[in-house]
């Protein structure tokens, strides 16, 4: 990795430059803390879940490490993560070979801040991109944003706002847009304007004017 890649702005307070600590992935069932140091250590332990009284019971943990330069091809540490994490190694060695990812670096506010840029659709596919993405897409600040800003409100009927308390933004507004969905097609004119057709089952103007059946709506769409 270039030095100039590693740069303190981007490192956590204890200095990491990646850091996860958590369970792994089923069957394993293992505690595990993987660190990506400024110095250029990768360091990864694992805490064996095992009953106390078994004999290969272990009380400390289980500890791999390695440099940036032979992290590539040191066997032992990569059986250890890929045993245990699906998919992180990909992740770490673009990580080693300077594919810096700056926006997960960024503070929490501030991500959700850009976030709040996009529109539905694309709210949801950045959400689809990573465990990170998706809980902060699933964030309430971001899906009422969205609803404030779209026609929604006008199909809110008495005691739906209760759902925003029991269920969050994001379950609100598609319950609401379905509401809407399913008035006639005068009041599916004021659906949301910026989300595409294709998100969560908006239909076109010239698709509503097709499918109209009433002389009335026909002759607005005329005009």
């Amino acid at each position: 990795m270039p030095d100039n890649i590693i740069s303190q702005r981007w490192h956590c307070p204890e200095g990491y430059l990646y850091f996860r600590q958590e369970v792994a992935d089923p069957p394993s069932k293992d505690y595990f803390q993987l660190i990506v140091t400024s110095d250029k250590t990768v360091s990864f332990k694992v805490w064996n879940v095992t009953p106390p009284f078994k004999a290969t019971a272990r009380r400390g943990p289980i500890a791999f490490q390695s440099t940036f330069e032979h992290f590539s091809t040191d066997v032992t540490i990569r059986d250890a993560i890929q045993s245990r994490l699906r998919g992180e190694l990909e992740f770490l060695d673009n990580l080693l070979e300077g594919k810096f990812n700056y926006l997960d670096q960024l503070d929490t506010q501030l991500q959700l801040y850009i976030v709040s840029f996009l529109d539905v659709c694309s709210t949801l596919r950045l959400s689809a991109t990573s465990r990170h993405f998706h809980q902060l897409c699933e964030d309430n600040s971001i899906w009422k944003r969205h609803f404030l800003s779209s026609n929604l409100p006008y199909f809110v009927t008495p005691g739906l706002m209760d759902i925003v308390d029991k269920k969050g933004w994001k379950a609100f507004y598609i319950i609401v847009n379905r509401i809407a969905q399913s008035t006639d097609e005068i009041g599916t004119r004021f659906l949301l304007q910026k989300a595409p057709p294709t998100c969560l089952g908006h239909r076109s103007s010239s698709q509503i004017a097709s499918s109209s059946s009433s002389p009335k709506v026909q002759s607005k769409t005329t005009i």
